[in-house]
């Protein structure tokens, strides 16, 4: 009866990474509950997971889905049809009468997409691409340069704690706006706008300092896209598919459509720097070599 209730280990496959829905490691051999849940993917990153990469246990003991395993695999292509292009991380997606197009779908030949980046960040790649007959985009997907992400919450700080250098500062989503005074004397107005330098040039006696919008100590993660050909949940279940800012601690979990292969990592996770814990997987067709 007990058996029953619970499933044996399922195993780990050569060469696979097994992992709670948190991104935690199950390595361990144990029995799982009833529903409990584990995740896989591939530790060789040039290899792509073939079968589903989550597997849930049911109810006598068995498994909702047989292992999956590594294989090398070649890039997705289908006649007339293009599998979702994915979205820039820190960027989002339009149709091109301007709607929105965030939710993963199969796009038919002539269709095309516009990508755009948020928080002013620089689009890097084409802004525009279109579904082609043999199945594939006619542009890569661009990227969002992010470097400078964290430059958009622009703080001061005193060098020296003087009761006649102060400053008073209005921080907002676009930047923040500073007037500064220093051994008494007012320095007028400084500016620093998202992934620039403050203008002009900062007094002696302030230096910048990283600034949280909402005063905490993280800072949020933008939006990672997800994969061409795939989709994301969240770690219980639900979907994740909306465009949105993430906080920290905040997983998602990623798969592929039928037939398609998830290379790369299956579950990241938001870290307090804004950073994600890892870069999100894409899918491919295996089975045919590199």
């Amino acid at each position: 009866e007990i058996k029953n209730k619970t499933c044996a280990d399922p195993g780990i496959p050569k060469g696979v990474n097994r992992m709670y829905t948190n991104g935690s490691d199950a390595s361990h051999r144990r029995r799982f509950a009833v529903e409990e849940s584990v995740v896989f993917d591939c530790k060789q990153k040039d290899l792509a997971l073939e079968g589903t990469n989550l597997i849930t246990c049911k109810s006598k003991g068995k498994w909702s889905a047989p292992l999956p395993r590594c294989s090398s695999c070649s890039g997705i292509r289908g006649k007339g049809h293009c599998a979702d292009p994915g979205i820039p991380e820190g960027g989002g997606r339009r149709n091109t009468d301007g709607t929105d197009a965030s939710r993963p779908r199969t796009f038919t030949e002539g269709e095309s997409v516009m990508f755009y980046c948020k928080l002013e960040l620089a689009l890097e790649g084409p802004r525009y691409s279109t579904c082609r007959s043999d199945g594939t985009w006619s542009e890569s997907l661009p990227k969002c340069n992010i470097e400078s992400y964290a430059q958009k919450f622009c703080g001061l700080k005193l060098k020296e704690e003087n009761s006649t250098d102060f400053f008073e500062c209005a921080v907002g989503i676009d930047g923040s706006r500073c007037n500064i005074t220093c051994g008494g004397k007012d320095q007028g107005h400084y500016l620093c706008f998202p992934g620039k330098k403050w203008t002009p040039e900062l007094p002696n006696c302030v230096y910048p300092k990283l600034l949280f919008l909402d005063n905490s100590e993280n800072v949020p993660c933008l939006d990672p896209g997800f994969p061409k050909g795939g989709n994301r949940l969240n770690t219980d279940g639900s979907d994740a598919s909306y465009f949105r800012d993430f906080q920290a601690g905040d997983t998602l979990m990623f798969s592929c459509n039928n037939d398609l292969a998830l290379q790369g990592n299956s579950i990241i996770t938001c870290r307090s720097n804004g950073t994600w814990s890892g870069i999100p997987p894409t899918c491919e067709i295996c089975g045919k070599g590199k």
